[in-house]
Order: structure tokens, then C-alpha cells, then sequence
């Protein structure tokens, strides 16, 4: 089991920007989409997943609705990884 549940911040995959010229016009672009990109590439054509991200954190049960003393009224909610959760909308495309 990894050290700390999700190591990678959203914000930093998603500020990891640095400017190009582009066609004569400044423009920001995120260095990480490309790595992202090949890693999913590799993870598509072998058909395998990394076993850490099959990993979920279990928050504490949230009332549905209803009545809170019944029990058959409260969930359990799955938190995965952020690389995971990117990974599972690159997919639903």
C-alpha cells in the first residue's frame, strides 16, 4: 500500500502550465498531458492498471434521505485517485 492514499494534487496536474510560442501568440500549455497521454497509451495496449490505483479510500457513510436512524438509509461513498479518476473520464469519452 502506497505511503499516503493520493500523493498527486488535482491543482498541480492541473497548473503544471508553462508558456510556448505558438504561431506568434503566447499560450499556455500543461506538460503533463503528454505524459499522461503515453502512461494511459501503455496502460490501454496491456491491458493492465496500476494495482495502487485499484486502491479506494472508504469515506464515512452519508445519509441518503429519509429517516436517520435506518440504517438501509446511509451509503458508503468510494474516493479514488486522481490519476485513476482522470484515467476512468479519458475512458468514458
Amino acid at each position: 500500500m502506497p505511503p499516503l492514499f493520493d500523493t498527486i494534487p488535482i491543482p498541480f496536474l492541473k497548473y503544471a502550465c508553462l508558456p510556448v510560442e505558438c504561431d506568434g501568440r503566447a499560450r499556455s500549455v500543461n506538460v503533463l498531458v503528454h505524459l499522461m497521454a503515453r502512461l494511459f497509451r501503455a496502460m490501454l495496449r496491456e491491458a493492465r492498471v496500476p494495482t495502487c490505483w485499484k486502491i479506494a479510500k472508504l469515506s464515512p457513510p452519508r445519509n441518503k434521505k429519509g429517516a436517520v436512524l435506518d440504517p438501509g438509509n446511509y451509503r458508503m461513498i468510494a474516493v479514488i485517485g486522481a490519476m485513476h479518476r482522470i484515467f476512468d473520464n479519458v475512458l468514458t469519452l
